[in-house]
Order: structure tokens, then C-alpha cells, then sequence
């Protein structure tokens, strides 16, 4: 670090979660997705992947798929849609508390 004391410190992330007591489902986060596309146009699926090793050493995986990760154009911005839980965050400077509050 650079030994400065910020009087009013920047916000380097900025993070909101809310997660559910009971999972959405398939159509949910399809519908959710179609939602946010226009303001997270880069959409990655996400997956559970369980792996179990065998004792005679051999593998076996299971991938199933759990929601998206939706990021913005400048790749600041993210959106996590999940079965079990909703998640936004702002990386990088924020700029401003007031803009994250436009996005409820």
C-alpha cells in the first residue's frame, strides 16, 4: 500500500445476494435471463460438477447445470442466476452508491 488514508474511501466492490429457502426452477431462470440480456448481453452457463475417484484411482464426473453468470459490455457488472440464489455485483471503482440503487 501506499501509506494514504482515504478521508472517504473508494468502493472497490460492490456485492447484493439474496438467496432462496426454496430453489427456483429451470423456466424461473430462463425467464429471469431473458429479463437482464439487454443490460448482461455475455451469458456463461454454470455447473455443479461432482467428481469421485474410485480406489482404483479411476474418475467419474456428473456436471448439471445450476444457472448463469450474465456480465455487462464493460465487464464491470455481473448478475449470478442460481437455483438456489441471485447475486449482483459492481467490480472495479463503483461509481457511486446511487447507481447501484437503479438497479432494484
Amino acid at each position: 500500500m501506499n501509506g494514504h488514508t482515504y478521508r472517504n474511501p473508494p468502493i472497490v466492490e460492490a456485492v447484493f445476494e439474496v438467496q432462496f429457502s426454496e430453489p427456483l426452477s429451470g423456466r424461473d431462470l430462463d425467464r429471469l435471463r431473458e429479463r437482464f440480456i439487454n443490460r448482461y448481453p455475455k451469458v456463461d452457463q454454470q455447473y455443479q460438477v461432482d467428481v469421485e475417484i474410485n480406489p482404483d484411482g479411476r474418475a467419474t464426473t456428473k456436471a448439471a447445470p445450476i444457472g448463469f453468470r450474465m456480465t455487462s459490455s464493460n465487464a464491470l457488472d455481473t448478475v449470478t442466476l442460481q437455483h438456489q440464489r441471485f447475486r449482483y455485483e459492481q467490480n472495479g471503482s463503483v461509481r457511486g452508491m446511487g447507481k447501484i440503487r437503479q438497479h432494484r
